[in-house]
């Protein structure tokens, strides 16, 4: 719960029984950003065993973006940094509450039939990097102004920096597993491999047991990727 590196860096000493175990250095934060967003990706591996999983707080929405008439791209806040393909939806009257969720293009059959189609209400739409710039491009290309485009996915989380840095996890023994597979990593580096499996069981008791966290699923995120 916004736990900070350093009181990580405290509890991986305690649980690796080590006072000299550093987590701030210019290395070792590297190391740290490794298993820490490895926590957030589902396919994550520590020593073999699946430690990632998906989370609420890791999860972002954007509603910035908007139609144009008769422009058929819109391109993506550079902040806008998605681990896989995001749900993408599309206002369906200016300022109203209903969106319509767009489809990925199948094929360049279907994505010609409706960009030659002339303008309408977009049906499908492509992800793709124009001149170094990644943009969404709408079929049929909007006949509206101003429809609101909301945008949510999977985020790569930020890289923490210093001691002072905290977590965006909303539950405390989330950090404290962070800190005990932090700590089997430093074990594993030093031959101490038993101890290191231990850690990570003890971490896993205290990770959500399924791929989709409790918060993930509770606000029926998980249910916009069915």
């Amino acid at each position: 719960m916004a736990t900070t590196v350093g009181t990580i860096q405290t509890w991986a000493r305690f649980y690796s029984n080590d006072q000299t175990l550093l987590l701030t250095g210019a290395t070792d934060i590297e190391i740290f950003n490794f298993v820490y967003a490895g926590m957030f990706d589902p396919d994550y591996e520590l020593a073999g065993v699946k430690i990632g999983r998906r989370w609420a707080e890791g999860t972002q929405e954007d509603s910035s973006l908007s139609t144009t008439a008769s422009t058929q791209t819109v391109a993506l806040p550079s902040s806008l940094v998605f681990k896989e393909e995001p749900v993408i939806e599309l206002q369906t009257t200016v300022g109203g509450t209903l969106y319509e969720r767009l489809r990925p293009c199948p094929d360049e059959k279907t994505w010609l039939r409706f960009t030659n189609a002339g303008e309408g209400f977009p049906e499908f739409y492509r992800l793709m990097n124009d001149s170094g710039t990644v943009k969404i491009f709408l079929a049929p290309t909007p006949n509206t102004s101003s429809l609101t485009i909301r945008i949510r996915g999977p985020i790569e989380v930020t890289e923490l920096a210093d001691a002072t840095d905290t977590t965006i996890f909303l539950n405390k023994n989330s950090d404290r597993a962070l800190a005990k597979l932090l700590a089997s990593e430093y074990k594993r580096k030093r031959g101490d491999s038993a101890r290191a499996n231990e850690l990570i069981q003890e971490a896993l008791a205290l990770l959500p047991a399924t791929e989709y966290t409790p918060s993930y699923s509770d606000n029926r995120v998980q249910a916009q990727y069915l």
